[in-house]
């Protein structure tokens, strides 16, 4: 499930809670001591089939949150390999609906995953400013999108050294405000914890109606990427991997593998620490796993 406040006016909150039937339960809140709740089911998969493991509300960038006229939007992912995007104020279907066909992209890419799993929809999740969603897979491979007059738009595939098993969890780390687009973190069933530069895959566009601001944030890729490989704490990439990836970065600008991290469990979920009053202060991860415990990895920034 996710949660979220309300962007138009404060005094509400918002939940959205994915089920094994298919639909997605949408509430809203009001934290006024008079308040009232109302609740919304969403039907990502009409005949009930489908498993829904993951939604997400997208946000929205500082510049539009006090405009009224933009409403909740919510991507859901289920078991069918679709990918839904909804407006919460027409809740009846889906305004755009994506199938997951990652044959079709490994033909365009000449690239293949690891496994034969099919592409289920197994995690997602929203770039900062809303502009990119990203998407695990059950295949291991992840799927990058933008939305592009209300409809979603594959703009990537990250097929090549991927996951061995599902993708569990997606996010954005946001190491800084530059790189807040470009880098994303995956981990998988296999145990495994990677860090992304996305590269190409990043589109700029103003679906919101408002100017967007491209930032060239490869300094700030190749000074995170350069403090991994330096860090004498935490975990290094190989240094085969190491040695690519410094030779490739200046390529053509293709997503690649910046770093990994061998946790070693199944994971369940990552996330990342947040502070409201400084970027600097998010550089950590927090997994969840098939254990009790929960572990931090901090990144040396």
């Amino acid at each position: 499930g996710d949660n979220g406040s309300g962007d138009n006016d404060s005094h509400f909150m918002y939940l959205a809670a994915c089920d094994d039937a298919g639909t997605i339960r949408f509430m809203t809140t009001d934290d006024q001591p008079s308040g009232s709740q109302t609740s919304t089911i969403l039907h990502h998969d009409t005949n009930g089939v489908a498993v829904v493991p993951t939604c997400a509300f997208r946000p929205k960038p500082d510049s539009c949150r006090n405009v009224k006229s933009l409403g909740l939007e919510l991507a859901s992912g289920g078991t069918d390999c679709k990918i839904h995007f909804w407006d919460l104020s027409k809740p009846k279907k889906p305004i755009s609906s994506f199938t997951v066909d990652n044959k079709a992209m490994e033909e365009d890419t000449n690239s293949k995953p690891q496994v034969c799993n099919p592409p289920m929809v197994y995690s997602l999740t929203w770039s900062p400013t809303g502009k990119s969603l990203a998407a695990g897979f059950g295949d291991g491979s992840i799927g990058i999108f933008s939305i592009e007059n209300r409809n979603l738009v594959q703009t990537g595939l990250l097929s090549e050294n991927v996951h061995s098993s599902s993708v569990a969890s997606v996010v954005y780390p946001s190491f800084s405000t530059s790189s807040a687009e470009r880098v994303l973190c995956s981990a998988g069933s296999d145990g495994s914890i990677l860090f992304w530069d996305l590269g190409s895959c990043v589109t700029w566009n103003d679906d919101w109606g408002y100017n967007v601001e491209s930032k060239d944030s490869k300094d700030t890729i190749m000074e995170l990427f350069a403090n991994m490989q330096c860090s004498e704490g935490g975990t290094k990439a190989p240094s085969n991997l190491a040695d690519a990836n410094r030779s490739q970065h200046d390529s053509l600008g293709q997503p690649q593998v910046l770093f990994q991290i061998p946790h070693g469990q199944k994971i369940n979920w990552i996330t990342q620490a947040t502070s409201a009053t400084n970027q600097a202060d998010n550089n950590t991860i927090f997994v969840a796993d098939t254990s009790a415990e929960i572990t931090s990895y901090t990144i040396p920034l």
